[in-house]
């Protein structure tokens, strides 16, 4: 029998994977005292959700594109009335976000021609994806065709403003954004940017969990971590950007 505690012996591991994985657990650990979520993206859909979808019997098409892990979706989806999509340009995780109840699309959302109908999603989800795009226009293109008519752009990019030269030590990087230029490539005469804002998911995190529960204790954790990544570690501030689709 493995004891509970061994999950977090790995933090004085000398081995840096076994440290990472360490913190993971841990950070799962204290998420499960101060919230129900999988993770603090999942926290972050569900506070978007909460503040521009009012529920319906059949809940909301959700799509993420560029998906990886789909760390912003729960970790089983099977239940939720909700339906997940992911869409990634390798199939290595097919398998494994099936598993969870989400419904993968494997290709490239611009030059292949993708099984997802047109005015179909209520939200789509592009995280850290159009600063690896040279024709970012191609993209929103897309999004706008799949996205019904009211419907969220949920997109996420670092801020170039605050990163400065760290947005280059990522080699497939193409192209930076400030709040203002990114506001200007999304906006057009069919999309309208909500909100454009510069901060950290763990400060965002944070400060709403001090919002909706001031007086659970391990929060102060959080809100350590979230004003470490907004002051100090200038490479995680990240542009978040809400916008809708008039027509």
């Amino acid at each position: 029998m493995v004891n509970k505690g061994s999950k977090y012996i790995n933090l004085l591991s000398k081995n840096l994977n076994n440290r990472k994985q360490g913190l993971r657990n841990l950070k799962y650990y204290l998420l499960k005292l101060v919230c129900n979520n999988s993770s603090i993206a999942n926290y972050q859909l569900d506070h978007l959700i909460n503040n521009y979808f009012s529920y319906s019997a059949e809940g909301l098409n959700i799509l993420d594109i560029g998906s990886g892990l789909c760390n912003y979706y729960p970790e089983n989806v099977i239940e939720s009335k909700n339906k997940y999509f992911a869409c990634d340009l390798s199939d290595d995780l097919k398998e494994f976000l099936k598993k969870r109840g989400i419904k993968f699309v494997q290709g490239d959302m611009v030059k292949d021609n993708l099984p997802l109908n047109e005015n179909s999603f209520d939200l789509i989800i592009c995280s850290h994806v159009i600063e690896h795009i040279e024709e970012p226009s191609n993209i929103l293109f897309e999004i706008n065709k799949l996205l019904k008519i009211s419907g969220i752009l949920f997109l996420k990019t670092p801020d170039i403003k605050v990163v400065k030269w760290n947005f280059f030590n990522d080699f497939t990087h193409k192209k930076p954004y400030t709040k203002n230029s990114l506001k200007e490539q999304i906006e057009s005469d069919t999309m309208q940017v909500i909100k454009c804002t510069s901060s950290t998911l763990y400060k965002d995190f944070a400060f709403n969990l001090l919002k909706n529960n001031p007086f659970n204790p391990f929060n102060s954790i959080f809100l350590i971590i979230g004003f470490y990544t907004y002051f100090i570690r200038n490479d995680m501030r990240e542009l978040i950007c809400i916008a809708r689709k008039l027509k």
